[in-house]
């Protein structure tokens, strides 16, 4: 799939964890067959956030990126490998930090990401 929109991935990823509201489509593209990670700030605040996402058989670093995300919004992480273990950790400047372990992230696969005041929850949802 060439690409995923906000409000597709809002309802696949339904129940657990809400990652953002209603409102304008943000496009992430991404190559066909590979997974991504699109995390949301629910809090109504800005948030520095710290994105490390790494293999788990190595410990190999794929992507470390921290920025700051505002209020309501989300960023987007592409171009990550397909169907090898991963390790998501999450970390916020206010304390809040939380690993996922992503054990099959197949290419129609994306991990939604809600930073919330109760704490950081992750879903896996499949695109077709």
């Amino acid at each position: 799939m060439p690409s995923a929109t906000r409000r597709n991935v809002l309802a696949l990823l339904g129940g657990g964890v809400v990652i953002g509201s209603a409102g304008g489509a943000v496009a992430y593209t991404q190559p066909d067959q590979t997974p991504f990670v699109i995390v949301n700030n629910q809090l109504r605040s800005a948030q520095v956030v710290t994105v490390q996402i790494r293999t788990t058989d190595t410990g190999e670093i794929l992507m470390d990126d921290t920025r700051t995300i505002p209020a309501g919004d989300e960023q987007g992480y592409t171009d990550l490998v397909a169907d090898k273990p991963l390790l998501v950790t999450v970390r916020t400047d206010n304390g809040l930090e939380k690993t996922y372990s992503w054990s099959s992230p197949a290419g129609n696969n994306g991990l939604g990401v809600g930073i919330t005041a109760d704490g950081i929850g992750f879903e896996v949802a499949t695109l077709s």
